[in-house]
């Protein structure tokens, strides 16, 4: 695990220390889904990959309204 300052510690860092050592054990359960810590991985990826498509990068505040969803995860 990496010893960074806690202003460094992001979730997006934890869930990839997560995923490289618990790939695929469970993360989340949601109705009758089951997802990994891989699959919570790649999904957070590909929302951050469309959010930076958009401009949206370090610094930038972005607002969401959502519904109780897996997606509310990946969105952090």
């Amino acid at each position: 695990m990496l010893d960074l300052p806690l202003t460094e510690k992001t979730f997006g860092r934890a869930l990839f220390e997560q995923a490289s050592r618990q790939g695929q054990r469970p993360f989340l359960l949601f109705e009758d889904r089951r997802y990994t810590y891989l699959d919570a991985l790649g999904e957070s990826r590909r929302l951050a990959g469309a959010l930076a498509e958009l401009g949206v990068g370090r610094g930038t505040h972005v607002a969401l309204l959502m519904a109780n969803h897996p997606d509310m995860v990946w969105s952090l």
